[in-house]
């Protein structure tokens, strides 16, 4: 497998923080590429349908958050450095901020299992109840959406569009409607106990969207003009980069490896543990 690092010319347009912050995002990638095959080496970790006993699915879904989740950072990190590499900060910044997005689902599920994962600690055993709500919550992170998968494949996109506009009650459509994360609320609930996640957040919002931000960072200096293009050497681009990744980064990796062993944890085998 190739080691994906930054480019000298990419670690050389920013300021020392940002390529201290590059060339530690790199070597997190290296140790995430690796984690990520030790737990599949050593872990039955297999796409399949939910097993009916809850404590079974709760252990068998976790496995599969733990790996999806390390997979999506993963990709999102090669993405991320490619992109860089290539002069290509549009694109890395989407790549970033998807990446944002995914810590902050992770983390906002895990947060609401602690109390629950806790009390099945102290306890050593967990209430039927508590076990529907952990399995739920695994659901909803694995299988949540707003777009209906199952119908289009099995009807087709008219389906859908027809299902999305029919006018439904609230029964209906806690039947027929998958429950799903509100990113932005997810982020929310981070920024209260870290406000600079909510800037770090709107930051690279900017910079996605058709606004403002994404448009200095094509504005490339050219004959004594400045002027929209796809070159690498937008200075503007680049110090826009500078300033926000090493925080986005930091966040990102910070969140992960706080957060992810709850999943491992969950997916451990643990015959000593009960349901009551």
């Amino acid at each position: 497998m190739t080691t994906r690092s930054f480019s000298d010319a990419a670690l050389n347009a920013v300021t020392g923080e940002a390529r201290k912050s590059m060339e530690a995002f790199a070597q997190a990638l290296v140790q995430a590429e690796g984690l990520l095959r030790e737990y599949h080496a050593t872990t039955q970790a297999q796409f399949k349908s939910s097993h009916p006993d809850e404590m079974i699915a709760i252990r068998e879904n976790s496995r599969l958050i733990f790996t999806l989740s390390w997979t999506k950072a993963v990709l999102f990190s090669r993405a991320i450095i490619d992109q860089v590499n290539a002069g290509n900060l549009l694109a890395a910044f989407q790549s970033l901020r998807a990446y944002a997005e995914l810590v902050a689902t992770v983390r906002f599920t895990a947060k609401e299992m602690m109390p629950l994962i806790q009390d099945a600690a102290e306890t050593g055993s967990i209430s039927v109840e508590n076990a529907r709500t952990l399995s739920s919550k695994l659901n909803t992170l694995l299988h949540g959406g707003r777009f209906n998968w199952p119908l289009y494949f099995e009807e087709g996109a008219k389906a859908v569009l027809d299902r999305k506009r029919a006018k439904t009650t609230k029964e209906e459509r806690r039947k027929f409607e998958t429950n799903s994360l509100r990113v932005g609320t997810c982020f929310e609930k981070w920024a209260e106990e870290e406000p600079a996640v909510e800037f770090i957040y709107d930051y690279l919002c900017d910079l996605v969207h058709p606004n403002k931000g994404s448009n200095l960072i094509l504005l490339v200096e050219r004959g004594g003009n400045v002027v929209f293009d796809t070159s690498p050497s937008s200075q503007m681009g680049w110090v826009i980069f500078g300033r926000i990744f090493p925080f986005a980064a930091s966040m990102c990796l910070r969140a992960m490896g706080e957060f992810q062993p709850i999943f491992a944890l969950l997916g451990a085998e643990d015959e000593a543990r009960s349901v009551h």
